[in-house]
């Protein structure tokens, strides 16, 4: 039988190192594993509870787990995010899962342990507008996953609210609410309110017209902001537009505005540009009468509706023949005549005595003369029988404010002769036959000439075709600008003129600024000379802007120096 030697060996010395690996002693150790949910969040573990000093490098992140002795004690701490600029998530500890809240809190090893965090997170919202900075919304900050939120966008003069804008998506509602569940950018568009147009005129142009409780001349436009409502109105009104009929003689009415809206008063809705045209119905006053006066009496006075028909007619009248009629000064043959009404009308029927008429009028007509010692507007009639005797009287000089431009009395009428040669201003008539004497009358007008920085001559009165020549003189710090005459602007320095109105004439003038002269000296403190003056320098002198100077240095000498005598 063969022993293996060998064999025995090996096993000899496997059972002698396990008999001598048994009897050396081991430590047990106790896992600690910490986890958070649901979020990760970073963990420090500590010596001692009071140490808050650390190394960015010993924050681990969870989970994670470490392998202690038995009874050793270590320190946990949760480490808070802060919440950084860039940053639109963040984790926040709110306790453990074994209900404590302590942070940091101590912990002793005596079994394995697991160690569990809760985390809350929270996401970044911003609230802005857009246009920038148009209006402060609160409501940015960081908020709780799942938390709701409420946004209400203000009201901002002059803009309109369009919605919200929430991470790129269009919102309508407000106010707005959401569920945070992610970083939210939210914005609350806005677009400015346009302006736009409201343009008011009338039919015929000229008339007043009220918009928003102010009175225009129309046409008219206002500028507002879109949406806005707005009130335009016409009242009646009367007006003396002709030199035929005395006295008020044309009426506007309202009828209906240009879209056929018949409120007066109405409101309207600035949504686009937008024109009204008052529509209104024109009246037209018609005077009748006869010349010679109150020899028949003529149908139809009274106030017509714009080009309306009617029919005069001029009746018989004993004593006298009908010869024409005069209409606005137009004479127009027939007993029956049709009249379109597209104005005010003067209109008389011209009888013939059966006898003698005499007929006096001025040059220009409307002037005031007496007949038989009656004041009268020419032209002016009468009838006499053959034989009577009727005195004429011409009233000079006749002074009149005719002109708007000029402030009271600016035109004169002064009798020269009558067309038969006679230069009396009265005379007395012996009638064999019908007559008729016009008085010829110089026209002069007042010219007032002025400026408000000087005076110049000029002013008074010219006869009607005269000339005048103005020359705008120097004003010493001025240059002149322009003449206005009657409002016109006229550029020259010279102003030649023919007189054929009242006129106002001024000249315009604007200040010559102020320039700084300054003059110095290398070394300062010199003698300097400005304009004959002397002068320390450096020294300034304030003169009109365009006048010339005369500077100058004259050599000069000094005792400086305490060395030298």
């Amino acid at each position: 039988m063969r022993i293996n030697l060998k064999g025995i060996l090996i096993s000899i010395f496997i059972v002698f190192i396990v008999l001598m690996s048994s009897c050396v002693p081991r430590v047990r150790l106790f896992t600690l594993e910490v986890i958070s949910e649901p979020d990760t969040i970073g963990i420090v573990l500590l010596d001692e509870i009071e140490q808050t000093e650390f190394e960015p490098s010993d924050i681990r992140l969870t989970p994670f787990s470490i392998s202690l002795k038995p009874e050793e004690r270590v320190v946990v701490r949760v480490v808070d995010e802060e919440p950084l600029q860039e940053l639109e998530e963040i984790h926040v500890f709110y306790g453990w899962s074994d209900g404590s809240q302590d942070n940091p809190r101590v912990i002793t090893i005596d079994s394995n342990k697991k160690l569990e965090a809760k985390t809350l997170t929270k996401f970044k919202v911003t609230v802005s507008t857009d246009p920038k900075k148009l209006v402060g919304i609160p409501g940015s900050g960081w908020y709780e996953k799942g938390s709701s939120l409420t946004l209400t966008a203000p009201q901002v003069e002059n803009y309109t609210f369009n919605g919200w804008n929430v991470n790129g998506e269009t919102i309508n509602d407000n106010p707005l609410v959401i569920t945070v569940n992610k970083p939210t950018k939210i914005e609350a568009v806005y677009s400015e309110i346009p302006f736009r147009t409201l343009s008011v005129g009338s039919e015929p142009e000229g008339l007043k017209i009220i918009i928003d409780s102010l009175e225009y001349t129309s046409p008219w436009s206002i500028q507002a902001r879109e949406g806005t409502s707005h009130t335009i109105e016409f009242k009646a009104q009367e007006r003396d537009e002709s030199s035929f009929v005395s006295g008020i003689d044309t009426k506007y009415t309202f009828k209906s505005w240009n879209d056929s809206i018949t409120s007066n008063p109405r409101t309207v809705l600035l949504d686009s540009d937008k024109s009204f045209t008052v529509q209104t119905e024109t009246r037209y006053l018609v005077e009748t009468s006869t010349l010679p006066e109150g020899v028949a009496s003529i149908d139809g006075a009274g106030w017509k509706v714009k080009d309306s028909l009617f029919s005069y007619v001029s009746p018989d009248s004993i004593g006298y023949d009908f010869s024409h009629w005069e209409v606005n000064g137009i004479r127009i043959d027939g007993r029956s005549i049709e009249i379109i009404h597209d104005s005010p009308k003067k209109i008389v029927a011209v009888y013939t005595l059966k006898g003698y008429s005499v007929n006096v009028d001025t040059e220009p007509s409307g002037l005031e003369v007496k007949v038989n010692g009656v004041k009268k507007v020419a032209p002016a009639s009468v009838v006499v029988n053959h034989g009577d005797t009727v005195s004429l009287e011409i009233l000079t000089p006749q002074e009149r404010d005719e002109s708007g431009n000029v402030e009271g009395i600016d035109t004169k009428y002064s009798f020269t002769r009558w067309n038969d040669g006679n230069t009396s201003t009265t005379r007395n008539l012996v009638l064999s036959s019908s007559v008729s004497y016009t008085a010829q009358m110089k026209s002069e007008y007042f010219v007032s000439v002025s400026s408000s920085v000087v005076s110049i001559p000029g002013s008074g009165w010219y006869e009607k075709g005269s000339n005048l020549t103005l020359t705008a003189p120097q004003v010493e710090g001025y240059s002149f600008l322009n003449w206005t005459v009657n409002g016109e602007i006229v550029e020259n320095q010279e102003l030649c003129i023919t007189v054929g109105e009242p006129s106002k004439i001024e000249a315009v003038y604007s200040e010559i600024p102020f320039r700084t002269l300054s003059v110095g000296s290398e070394p300062e403190g010199l003698k300097i000379i400005i304009d004959s003056l002397e002068y320390t320098s450096p020294w300034s002198i304030q003169a009109r802007e365009g006048t010339s100077h005369t500077i100058e240095f004259k050599a000069q000498e000094r005792d400086e120096s305490s060395f030298v005598s």
